[in-house]
């Protein structure tokens, strides 16, 4: 939906803010402003379905109701929320979204509305979150139309003379952990050498087993072509010791000193009937 048509489903009213409940509803459209474009920056300008979630998450005036007293101690919990809740977690980033946060408010009202109806269009699509635009939302697009330029640009001055934030001004203490993070990951490293150099062991070995293997397996053929070779020698012996032997019966067949059987005559054999 276009900003244009979600300004047309606002309430026809104007929203005025007292002396006294400025700054603090300049800190707390500060805080909106910065989940917002923590999940813009996160989802490269496109709408996912954690975006409700982030932005009510990093928010901490939608997560518990609760609006920050200054500037620093807005900026600080939008730091620590979005380092402790969404997917992507880093302090860089969270650098980089205040200084988008920065040029938003430079440019005045119109982007400062454009972007709070973005929030609106998100969060009206959800199945509860929708209530915070019904709390804080819709009242902050109808305030911002309405609120003079002064002060937007007294927040933005404010913006720009606060001290740079650093990881030391955390509430709690995200240098130890990212040189533990650090720490681990040079043990992953190490880890996964050793595992290589293991690896590479053992292929060395499987190669030696597999050669010795290839070896043994040269000596037995040789063994067996060896054996062959005597069979085939001892196959040729004996063929040769038949041949002989055939020779000598047939001469002894073929000799007149072979005693052949008595043949019984035929009256012999009628005498005997």
């Amino acid at each position: 939906m276009t900003s244009s048509s979600l300004l047309c489903q606002l309430p026809h009213y104007k929203v005025y803010a007292k002396k006294t409940e400025v700054k603090g509803a300049l800190i707390g459209l500060v805080d909106i402003l910065f989940a917002f474009v923590f999940d813009h920056l996160t989802n490269c300008g496109e709408v996912s379905v954690e975006s409700p979630w982030n932005i009510c998450k990093v928010s901490s005036q939608l997560s518990w109701l609760h609006t920050p007293t200054t500037l620093k101690e807005c900026l600080l919990l939008n730091f620590s929320r979005a380092l402790t809740f969404p997917l992507y977690r880093h302090f860089d980033f969270c650098s980089r979204v205040l200084e988008d946060l920065k040029f938003i408010v430079s440019k005045g009202r119109p982007l400062i509305l454009k972007c709070l109806l973005g929030v609106y269009d998100i969060l009206r699509k959800h199945e509860f979150y929708y209530l915070h635009n019904n709390v804080f939302v819709k009242d902050y697009c109808l305030w911002i139309q309405n609120v003079d330029d002064r002060h937007v640009k007294k927040l933005m001055d404010a913006l720009n003379n606060l001290p740079v934030i650093t990881r030391a001004d955390l509430p709690f203490p995200l240098e130890e952990f990212e040189v533990l993070i650090d720490a681990n990951d040079l043990d992953s490293a190490g880890e996964s050498e050793t595992s290589c150099s293991t690896e590479s062991s053992t292929d060395e070995s499987t190669s030696g087993s597999e050669s010795d293997e290839t070896s043994s397996s040269e000596i037995d053929v040789q063994s067996v072509s060896l054996h062959q070779s005597v069979c085939d020698e001892n196959e040729d012996i004996d063929m040769s010791c038949l041949s002989t032997a055939i020779n000598n019966i047939s001469l002894i067949k073929d000799s007149d000193d072979f005693e052949k059987p008595a043949t019984v005559s035929k009256p012999l054999i009628e005498e005997l009937d």
